[in-house]
């Protein structure tokens, strides 16, 4: 079994202790139960979900024998996803398929009728120029005129389809299939994006990226110095048993430290650059 063929619901535990690229210790003996996985082909890179933790890994590092996890040397499987649930998540990943395909058909066809519409405008509105200039520069070579009547063809064409084709709106980018995903995977509640309050500064970090650095031991050094002189609060436990107290002993809601960083954007930028520095 390898990182690739990892369904939704398989149990695995770590049989060799190993790191990912972000220098986070997975120990051999852990359990943990897998999600899903998004995959960057640019970056050959792995983000694989599970209940417990997230892994990174590289199809061009070292960790990629983790990836092909070869005779199990790194993990092994001790239990399969209820294969029910498997064929219920297989039908919806299948439909989705299905629906971007199915989208993509679609704004295909819209490109091919609009660049046609061009080049009949194009037809429509350069012909009757040609025979105007023919009228009124007699003179002009058969060769010269066809030679302006082409590139005005060319030149309305090109014009109507880059004005009927270019989006709409000003800022409106597609948004791939994974990076909906891990979005979705990383904070599925309107809370974790702050309703839009937080400071757009470009130091931005997520709501799973503030639980990365509460709770992963090679990150809590980093983390609770910060915290500590912030607030006062202070990192108890690790993995999934971390939380954040404050000074009186309460546990504080990540939901709501990380709203309080996210609108103060001096803190913002501050723990962005610690976690940059821990995760390049």
């Amino acid at each position: 079994m390898n990182v690739w063929n990892l369904k939704p619901g398989t149990v695995i535990r770590i049989v060799k202790t190993f790191r990912d690229c972000y220098g986070s210790e997975f120990a051999a003996g852990r359990i943990l139960h897998f999600t899903h996985r998004n995959y960057l082909p640019y970056h050959a890179g792995h983000t694989v979900y599970f209940q417990e933790a997230t892994i990174y890994l590289c199809d061009n590092d070292e960790t990629s024998a983790i990836v092909q996890n070869h005779n199990d040397e790194y993990f092994v499987v001790t239990a399969l996803p209820d294969s029910e649930e498997t064929a219920r998540q297989q039908q919806s990943l299948e439909e989705e398929r299905l629906r971007l395909t199915s989208a993509a058909r679609k704004r295909e066809q819209y490109k091919v009728l609009l660049a046609m519409l061009a080049v009949a405008i194009a037809f429509c509105v350069a012909i009757p120029l040609g025979f105007w200039l023919r009228t009124r520069y007699p003179k002009l070579p058969d060769s010269t005129f066809a030679a302006i009547v082409v590139a005005m063809l060319f030149a309305i064409a090109l014009g109507l389809m880059r004005l009927l084709l270019r989006p709409f709106w000003r800022g409106k980018q597609r948004v791939s299939l994974s990076a909906m995903r891990r979005e979705a995977a990383t904070d599925p509640s309107p809370e974790g994006s702050g309703n839009g309050s937080a400071q757009r500064t470009g130091y931005e970090i997520s709501l799973e990226d503030l639980r990365r650095l509460v709770s992963d031991p090679y990150c809590q050094p980093v983390s609770a110095p910060l915290l500590q002189d912030w607030y006062g609060y202070k990192i108890e436990g690790q993995g999934p048993n971390a939380a954040v107290r404050s000074h009186e002993g309460e546990v504080v809601d990540l939901r709501d430290l990380h709203q309080r960083i996210q609108n103060d954007p001096v803190k913002q930028r501050a723990i962005y650059n610690r976690a940059m520095d821990l995760w390049r």
